[in-house]
């Protein structure tokens, strides 16, 4: 029908906005995945320094001493005390931990054996580190400052 104006976009146009979207999803996709790696270390190495914690106040509680020990290939950790398992932690895909690691809590004042713990991802060159003082005390840190909220060590 003449006078009536067509509708719709030509091919230029669509291959114009697939180019800039292409564009854009190359630079957000990279940064997308980067984060999402940040934020499985970041939940796993709270959940550890939370788990230690808990060892510490379950040797004073129960009386008798707990150990946490990181598996060989630093893709989990138990926590045991004399007589049983208390928890086993699977880490999340890439995410590990320093292998072959164990820190005991005494039962008497919740003291400890000195012992950092690495975690790192594959998917990320950020890293966080918990480390367990004599006295029994856990921090949490970030051992380039790429971590923000968590103080440089």
């Amino acid at each position: 029908m003449p006078g009536r104006p067509l509708r719709g976009f030509t091919v230029v146009e669509l291959m114009a906005c697939l180019a800039v979207a292409a564009i854009l999803l190359k630079t957000a996709v990279p940064a997308l995945l980067d984060q999402v790696a940040r934020a499985r270390l970041q939940g796993a190495l709270n959940e550890l320094s939370i788990d230690l914690h808990y060892a510490r106040s379950q040797a004073v509680r129960e009386r008798r001493p707990v150990t946490l020990s990181t598996d060989a290939g630093g893709t989990g950790y138990t926590l045991r005390n004399a007589s049983a398992t208390l928890k086993t932690v699977v880490l999340p895909v890439g995410v590990t931990l320093t292998p072959n690691l164990n820190v005991a809590f005494d039962a008497l004042r919740g003291m400890a054996d000195a012992a950092t713990l690495e975690g790192s991802s594959s998917a990320t060159a950020a890293s966080l580190r918990v480390t367990v003082n004599t006295l029994g005390r856990v921090q949490l840190c970030s051992p380039s400052g790429s971590f923000v909220g968590y103080p440089e060590c």
